[in-house]
């Protein structure tokens, strides 16, 4: 069995992998697009388990869900997948992406109250 990965799977690749070959395509799905599988409990995911001295190397449990479903226009076996230390890592980077808009939208609010004030302080004066 062959693998072609890439990380974004155009139509491109798509329509090289479903021609009548060997090889198989390894692709990433947009939790956007898919939310239906970010409703899954985690209690119908079996814990990954490792093997060939992979466990000295293994960082935190990897849990997976695997199941057929219709994905980029076709029937595919999709393996949807969870790591608490990864899930930890993108929620603390998510949660600082939110507090910096935050702060540049607070930054914007002060200036427009100041362009505000300086209006109102001009046309009061004349």
């Amino acid at each position: 069995m062959h693998f072609v990965k890439k990380k974004v799977v155009g139509k491109t690749y798509l329509s090289i992998a479903e021609t009548d070959t060997p090889y198989y395509f390894v692709g990433s799905l947009k939790p956007y697009d898919y939310k239906h599988f970010m409703e899954i409990p985690l209690e119908k995911f079996q814990l990954v388990p490792m093997g060939n001295g992979e466990e000295e190397k293994k960082k935190d449990d990897i849990y997976a869900y695997r199941t057929r479903e219709e994905a980029l226009g076709a029937g595919r076996t999709v393996v949807v997948t969870y790591e608490q230390k990864l899930y930890n890592r993108n929620l603390k980077t998510f949660i600082k992406s939110i507090d910096k808009r935050n702060k540049e939208q607070n930054a914007m609010f002060d200036l427009l109250d100041l362009m505000r004030y300086k209006k109102l302080v001009s046309t009061t004066l004349h």
